[in-house]
């Protein structure tokens, strides 16, 4: 797979992780944090932890950065890389052409 800007990293089709039990959990659960120190878990996604790690640990690899791609009208896709580097770790969002 090839995106302009990341031609030296090990991006791989993500959509198959989608179908991991704890996928939404791995991907989701940073957002429920909350300051009252209530910290989130597996089971508000209806999964265990060891699901959820397992996921975590496959959007995380280093070695294989996960890449999503979602159709969007006029052939456009918007692609959603997971850029796993050590120590700055995020999610990269694209917007690409057909051509």
């Amino acid at each position: 797979m090839l995106i302009d800007g990341h031609d030296d990293d090990p991006l791989v089709p993500g959509e198959a992780l989608l179908a991991l039990p704890g996928f939404w959990a791995a991907h989701l659960l940073w957002l429920c944090e909350t300051e009252d120190g209530d910290d989130p878990a597996p089971e508000w996604f209806g999964v265990d932890a060891a699901d959820a790690d397992a996921a975590y640990g496959a959007l995380t690899d280093v070695e294989r950065w996960p890449v999503f791609r979602i159709p969007l009208g006029g052939g456009h896709s918007a692609v959603v890389v997971g850029r796993n580097v050590p120590e700055d770790e995020g999610t990269e969002y694209v917007v690409s052409h057909p051509a």
